[in-house]
């Protein structure tokens, strides 16, 4: 599946491109040559909010992976700089009584490259 056709399909608010080789050594193969994609997206049916593709920059083909969070229209990633986290602002218009939206954090699984939650808190 060519990118397009993902920014197509889900919508795409905005995707991050993380290199793989900052595997450790053991963890690299041949396939994490290719890098990780991540798009946060609007979550109106079918998605769902965060979503993770492996690009390869030789050829700029993307192959979606599958979903890496359930979070409500992350609007705006970012991953740190270690690679170890990823960043969402949730666009919503209210969360935890404040008239707000919402920052989640999260890690970012090495292996899977799936997204665990770690913390959310109001934006406002």
């Amino acid at each position: 599946m060519r990118a397009p056709t993902l920014v197509k399909l889900f919508g795409v608010a905005l995707g991050l491109l993380v290199s793989a080789d900052w595997l450790p050594n053991a963890e690299r193969t041949a396939a994490s040559r290719d890098w990780t994609m991540y798009i946060g997206s609007y979550t109106q049916p079918p998605s769902k909010g965060i979503y993770y593709c492996r690009f390869d920059p030789a050829t700029g083909e993307a192959g979606l992976v599958g979903l890496a969070a359930e979070t409500e229209n992350p609007s705006f990633i970012a991953i740190h700089p270690n690679h170890r986290f990823l960043y969402a602002a949730n666009e919503i218009s209210s969360y935890a009584g404040y008239a707000a939206g919402s920052i989640r954090a999260f890690a970012i699984d090495a292996v899977s490259g799936r997204l665990k939650l770690l913390n959310k808190v109001p934006s406002k």
